[in-house]
């Protein structure tokens, strides 16, 4: 699941840098008529962790295993579907008001919602008191887990039916920097 969503990851920041997008990636007409406002400060803004943690309750915490219920919220918030990935589903929906990239992706069956925002912030303690608050005792921190050269960070587990992962995903991305995903995937 992690390096899927770190492929996803991958592929924003290739629209974001405005080269030719990877193979099975669409970008949306709505995002190419707004091709001058998009930057790479719209796919991976610098928000604070509050910011960053009340655009993902909103997008993704709320809506876990429920794309179209997040679907409806980013719509319902003036974001644009920017483009889509057919190997993975993945939807990238962006905002030109600065608020994080939001993405969506199905693939083998695990649901996976996250935002997207510039690396710089310490989000440890903001996802780990997201995560409590939201599960209290229920949710297992495993710490981090490497994949390649990514890190998975501030990784929780809540053992409901179906399980649900929280975690943070650091990468360096050509033309964006070091960004931050934080997620949340359902099987």
């Amino acid at each position: 699941m992690f390096k899927n969503l770190a492929l996803s990851a991958l592929t924003l920041s290739t629209l974001a840098a405005c080269e030719t997008p990877a193979p099975g990636v669409t970008i949306t007409p709505e995002a190419l008529e707004r091709v001058d406002s998009i930057t790479a400060e719209t796919v991976a803004p610098s928000v604070s962790p509050a910011t960053a943690i009340t655009t993902f309750d909103a997008f993704c915490g709320r809506f876990p295993a429920n794309p179209a219920g997040t679907r409806a919220a980013v719509q319902a918030n003036g974001y644009f579907l920017m483009a889509t990935a057919s190997f993975d589903g993945l939807e990238m929906w962006a905002s030109e008001n600065g608020a994080p990239l939001v993405a969506l992706g199905n693939r083998d069956g695990a649901k996976v919602c996250m935002i997207m925002l510039k690396e710089g912030r310490d989000l440890s303690s903001a996802i780990s008191n997201y995560v409590q608050q939201k599960h209290g005792g229920s949710a297992v921190n495993i710490g981090e887990m490497q994949f390649g050269a990514d890190t998975a960070e501030n990784v929780f587990v809540v053992p409901n039916a179906p399980p649900v992962i929280y975690f943070s995903l650091v990468q360096a991305q050509p033309g964006l920097g070091r960004v931050e995903a934080i997620a949340t995937v359902t099987e």
